[in-house]
């Protein structure tokens, strides 16, 4: 967080002298490089662990095939660094609705992701509004979301 704080004063021009600039350049070269001296809390690198998103979109309770579906990956922004060993923000993974409207996401890196759909015949994404993640990937586990009802009328289109 230190080194948000640092960079954005830079960044916004806080610092109103050269030696301002050079003492917080010098102070946000210290703290990455502090950052990038702390050892992994997970240890060693190894394949990213993964879990399983799955959900149904229905029309008055009828299942509704060939909705596109997609999750795209929320950035943790806990660390400055961290940014770089996540998944970015603005991955997407893809499914289709079967016959009876359930869509899976299988093998999904762990992590906090925004849902969007569009159904068949519409050119727009739509997706709920709220601040929380729509899905919470846990490793091994499956992420089961609500069904999503086609027959309320949604606010607006939405860009991931």
């Amino acid at each position: 967080m230190r080194t948000l704080l640092i960079l954005a004063s830079l960044l916004t021009g806080c610092a109103t002298g050269e030696s301002d600039r050079a003492a917080l350049k010098a102070e946000l070269k210290h703290e990455i490089l502090a950052e990038l001296r702390e050892p992994s809390p997970e240890g060693p690198a190894g394949p990213a662990p993964t879990g399983h998103v799955e959900g149904r979109i229905h029309f008055r309770k009828e299942g509704v095939v060939g909705c596109q579906v997609k999750l795209v990956r929320l950035l943790d922004s806990s660390s400055f660094l961290g940014m770089f060993n996540e998944v970015r923000q603005g991955v997407e993974f893809h499914a289709v609705s079967d016959v009876d409207g359930r869509f899976t996401f299988p093998d999904v890196p762990c992590g906090s992701y925004r849902l969007l759909w569009q159904p068949p015949g519409n050119s727009g994404w739509i997706r709920r509004l709220r601040e929380k993640p729509d899905a919470q990937v846990e490793a091994g586990q499956t992420s089961r979301m609500g069904d999503i009802d086609l027959s309320q009328k949604p606010v607006g289109t939405a860009t991931p």
